[in-house]
């Protein structure tokens, strides 16, 4: 009966793979694993989109995030992983944060030479070194008038998991 349980157990972790983490306090930043039309991360549909085993970026990654600008400085292993993404014109890879196991709000990378507009969070590629810090922001180009989401880049499971972690700067 023993060996049972445990089978199932691993069964269900088996079934997990692609989920947010299930660390309660845990801050992620997970890349979808198949991709998806970028209107269903602003459209806020997110949990049947497939993520990737492990997160892109997490707590770890980070040195410091401002909760009032949304800006996020990254470890240098962690900047270069963003800046060597594949980012087409067209954006994406999308992503989705996670706090723990709940998927609070999704985006894409975006380049600065686009000239598409896109109306959900992104985050912009740096093209150097110089480019710090990084920034979640609404839309592409940055406009409040051009964003067709919610705002949850300040939800408090975030805010609560960065101020846990030692990462929030207030």
């Amino acid at each position: 009966m023993k060996h049972l349980k445990i089978f199932w157990v691993f069964v269900a972790l088996a079934f997990l793979g692609g989920a947010c983490s299930p660390a309660r306090e845990r801050f992620n930043v997970y890349l979808l694993a198949e991709e998806a039309p970028l209107d269903l991360l602003v459209k806020g549909d997110l949990e049947n989109l497939p993520l990737e085993e492990s997160p892109f970026l997490s707590e770890k990654d980070l040195v410091w995030y401002d909760p009032a600008t949304h800006e996020m400085e990254l470890t240098e292993e962690a900047f270069q992983r963003v800046a060597d993404l594949e980012v087409p014109v067209s954006g994406g890879p999308a992503f989705v944060v996670c706090v723990g196991p709940e998927r609070i709000y999704g985006g894409a990378f975006w380049v600065l030479y686009s000239s598409l507009s896109y109306d959900g969070v992104v985050i912009e590629q740096p093209l150097g070194t110089e480019d710090r810090p990084l920034r979640i922001q609404l839309g592409y180009p940055e406009s409040p008038k051009l964003f067709a989401g919610v705002d949850l880049r300040s939800d408090p499971r975030i805010i609560e998991a960065l101020r846990q972690s030692g990462k929030l700067r207030e």
